[in-house]
């Protein structure tokens, strides 16, 4: 009976493409020269309010799992490598081990956005969008990507805070919202949403 092929990184990697998809980063940054290849590609890229240039995600590149330009993708996307990447390089975790982890992050994550939109199916009145820690998240617009939409639904939790006490279904997002993203900044990149739960929970 013929065994099967041992787990490689690349299986470990296509089966989960945070990095990617929108969930870990909401942009990635590139040169001027990265730029024309990737225009010429089909992307749209911009130039931030620093001067840098990016293209938001999540990847229009990333299909099923897989990057379509991998020989052309920017230079930020080579060197990237989260924590259980580095852990199977450094012999600190096998393949099995962290791809057991990736679909644990994505049985949550697919769990908590599945319910966000529920959650917050209308703005507070008390809390605006147009009165949101990020100005750029501006009236009627809806963030686009996983980690944005996060950011928008805290921040409208802050300003709810201030006027009244909280929901059972904003506990159970917050809950839900720690859980997730203590498992994501433990075992995949270090996550600054963190610090933002903090004073609620």
């Amino acid at each position: 009976m013929t065994q099967p092929a041992p787990l490689t990184i690349s299986d470990v990697c296509t089966s989960c493409s945070l990095c990617c998809n929108g969930s870990l980063f909401s942009y990635v940054e590139i040169t001027e020269k990265e730029e024309n290849t990737l225009q010429s590609l089909g992307f749209k890229t911009e130039i931030n309010q620093e001067g840098e240039r990016q293209f938001e995600q999540p990847c229009p590149k990333l299909k099923e799992g897989c990057c379509t330009i991998y020989q052309d993708r920017p230079q930020g996307c080579k060197v990237y490598n989260c924590y259980l990447i580095n852990g199977i390089k450094e012999g600190e975790i096998s393949p099995e081990d962290a791809l057991q982890t990736v679909f644990k992050v994505k049985e949550e994550a697919a769990w908590f956005f599945e319910t966000l939109e529920d959650i917050f199916e209308e703005q507070p009145e008390e809390a605006s969008p147009d009165e949101l820690h990020y100005n750029w998240i501006k009236e009627g617009e809806r963030p686009e990507t996983a980690r944005d939409l996060i950011y928008d639904r805290l921040y409208t939790l802050k300003k709810v805070h201030k006027v009244r006490a909280f929901t059972a279904a904003e506990k159970s997002f917050l809950e839900k919202a720690k859980s997730i993203l203590t498992l994501i900044s433990e075992d995949i990149h270090p996550h600054d949403l963190m610090d933002d739960l903090k004073p609620f929970l």
